[in-house]
């Protein structure tokens, strides 16, 4: 009957935390810094921990059952078993689901507890009240005979209640984890729809003059900058960049995206800084040329960037370093829009804001790179494996880009682009 009794009710309690559990969140922890896609995820989160709220609540029942027949081994190799399970779901999933592969691990190891209590439960049960006359004996002595006929449940009551726990916990499980798995992003990112996000949802934010110009209605902070400036001596420089402009990846393997929304800053009259913001971008470039191990590829930044109005953009590659940064430049100065470098052995991206060179690119194809200016949408952060990070605008010589701008190394996903220097740039 207790079992009966909690397995219903908290199979009714995880529906519930299912259908009131995104809306409580929203109304208590929603706004602010905790955005539409914080919500989605916490929300994720929720409904697939509901899946292990009965089964959780049926663990401490089954538990007590056994301690009442003096035995404690066996309730601690049932939670040992389900930790064991827990963590190696958690660990093969988590590549794929990412942040989702924890509750769904918590659910595994609760379930599996479950499983093991109740097998070690079932034959001690069966020896309750005795196997031997002796014992038979005892128990009629001490406390006035064995229970009457009527008092015991019948086979055909226990079943009955079995058959009504199985089919509660059954369907709530399935309606918890259906509502979970197609209400919220199971590797808690953003939802891939499968097309690209419209130009209209970003109506707030002009987009690029193809002149430069001032947009109409924006005050005189919010015009492009200059495009240029000749130096003393013939050498020649330019900077797209602004502060305010960088945007750092909101998530590890959002680079590509947070590139998107640094460049496009750059290009707009209006600054969006939004973790919603980038959020689209990804699933834009996503949507636009597919993924590899969780990120964006770099044809979904140039798709996406000509896609969303800014003009055209395209990926290119060079068999060295120096002319993949002079293909760059000379784009960047004809077009008077950002490009970028993918670095790290085709791992990561940075923006190309501008440059320094010995000559204009707009009027010779004879100049030399100097340095260059770039946004790396790593920072803050540090890497164990890379240079550290630098801060949004840096001027790095061309002559120190070596240790982080190296050869694409992805052959197993993209073969035509391995062993060369890969970038974005943008087109006439």
């Amino acid at each position: 009957t207790n079992m009966a009794t909690i397995g219903v009710l908290s199979t009714c309690i995880s529906i519930g935390l299912l259908i009131f559990g995104g809306m409580a969140i929203g109304i208590l922890l929603g706004g602010g810094a905790f955005d539409a896609t914080d919500v989605s995820q916490t929300t994720m989160i929720l409904a697939i921990l509901a899946i292990s709220v009965p089964f959780e609540s049926l663990v401490e029942l089954f538990a007590r059952a056994l301690f009442a027949t003096h035995n404690t081994v066996e309730p601690m190799f049932a939670a040992w078993a389900g930790f064991v399970v827990g963590i190696v779901t958690t660990w093969i999933l988590s590549p794929v689901l990412g942040l989702a592969a924890i509750p769904i691990g918590y659910t595994a190891c609760r379930v599996v507890q479950l499983a093991v209590l109740a097998s070690a439960l079932k034959p001690r049960m069966a020896r309750i009240g005795g196997s031997s006359r002796w014992s038979r004996a005892l128990v009629h002595d001490r406390w006035g005979g064995m229970a009457s006929p009527e008092r015991r449940s019948t086979p055909a009551t226990q079943l009955a209640l079995v058959a009504i726990l199985l089919v509660a916990l059954a369907g709530g499980t399935i309606f918890t984890a259906a509502q979970a798995f197609t209400g919220s992003s199971v590797a808690a990112a953003p939802q891939i729809t499968g097309r690209p996000i419209e130009p209209a949802a970003r109506s707030s934010v002009a987009l690029p003059q193809a002149s430069g110009a001032k947009t109409p209605g924006t005050s005189p902070s919010a015009q492009l900058p200059s495009a240029s400036s000749a130096n003393p001596g013939g050498s020649f420089s330019m900077d797209l960049y602004r502060n305010g402009d960088f945007v750092s990846e909101s998530k590890d393997t959002w680079c590509v995206a947070a590139a998107m929304q640094t460049s496009e800053n750059m290009m707009s009259s209006v600054v969006d800084t939004t973790r919603d913001r980038q959020a689209q971008l990804f699933d834009l470039a996503v949507s636009m040329a597919g993924e590899s191990n969780g990120g964006a590829d770099p044809d979904g930044w140039a798709a996406g960037l000509s896609y969303l109005g800014y003009g055209r953009f395209q990926t290119g590659a060079n068999s060295t370093l120096v002319g993949a940064v002079h293909t760059v430049a000379k784009q960047i100065r004809l077009t008077n829009r950002p490009g970028g470098l993918i670095v790290w052995k085709g791992w990561h991206a940075w923006v190309m804001s501008g440059f320094t060179a010995s000559a204009d690119p707009a009027v010779t194809d004879d100049f030399t790179v100097i340095s260059v200016f770039i946004e790396d949408v790593w920072y803050p952060r540090v890497s164990t494996l890379w240079p550290k990070s630098r801060a949004p605008d840096a001027e790095v010589k061309v002559t120190a880009l070596a240790p982080d701008y190296v050869r694409w190394q992805q052959g197993k996903y993209y073969a035509d682009r391995e062993g060369l220097y890969v970038y974005v740039i943008p087109q006439l």
